[in-house]
């Protein structure tokens, strides 16, 4: 049988669609529709959290059993590539989820390199739902890693992945990426200057937004090092336009 994934046909022998290529897509899905969602303006109870850790973990387990259970690529990468609710994948869905382990987001990019790339409905990569829910520095730099220019796709409002790092209310001052014996990163940290220096290297910072929030911050921040960082960026980045507009000029 054949079964239609977003503008992606992909063909499935199995007679039972939930045994299909949609099983992948279907485990997220069910643990994001089973999440505790408190009240407004109510933060979750103790009860809750611990409700929402052990559905998590249960998900994380199931999605490592599938793919243990699986080991052919073909049926990999037709489970990643399958596109529900807004044209999500799996991937995008997974990135929406608190905390995402780095071993998943890593086993569904390798199933599927190409999902990495694709935006849904909203224009959102995975790369934006990691940032907007919080994923750690390291699950932000294996997408990175996965697809550079990600840092640099806008969404419908303009809004590029840094844009959506701003709203984190977990990351803290302290730069925690590790360096290694010859001063290079070996790890992202998952402080606001770790993840400000990865997003913000290509011209993110530059990029204009509807809210302008990168301005906003840039003014409003009070940590030194993020403030410091996106005035580099950006004096960076305008310092290259008017040399290329000298020589260009010149020439």
């Amino acid at each position: 049988m054949t079964e239609v994934a977003g503008n992606h046909a992909v063909a499935s022998n199995h007679p039972n669609p939930g045994e299909g290529v949609s099983r992948l897509y279907t485990l997220v899905e069910v643990a994001m529709m089973n999440m505790p969602s408190p009240d407004a303006g109510r933060e979750l109870r103790p009860s809750e959290i611990a409700q929402m850790k052990e559905l998590l973990n249960k998900t994380w387990e199931s999605i490592r059993a599938w793919l243990e259970t699986h080991p052919n690529q073909l049926d990999r990468e037709q489970a990643a590539m399958h596109q529900g609710h807004l044209l999500t994948t799996t991937l995008h869905m997974v990135c929406k989820l608190m905390d995402p382990p780095v071993d998943i987001v890593q086993s569904l990019i390798e199933c599927a390199p190409e999902t990495v790339t694709w935006p849904d409905s909203n224009e959102w990569l995975p790369l934006h739902h990691a940032c907007a829910n919080g994923a750690s520095g390291k699950v932000l730099s294996v997408l990175v890693e996965a697809y550079p220019d990600g840092k640099l796709r806008q969404d419908k409002r303009k809004r590029t992945p840094l844009h959506f790092a701003f709203f984190r209310t977990d990351a803290n001052g302290e730069n925690t990426t590790k360096e290694s014996a010859d001063g290079n990163n070996d790890d992202i940290g998952s402080s606001m200057a770790d993840i400000v220096r990865l997003l913000s290297d290509s011209g993110a910072a530059e990029l204009p937004d509807q809210g302008g929030m990168v301005r906003h911050r840039l003014e409003s921040s009070s940590d030194k090092k993020v403030k410091k960082l996106l005035t580099h960026r950006i004096l960076g980045i305008l310092v290259t336009h008017a040399l290329c507009l000298c020589v260009r000029n010149n020439t």
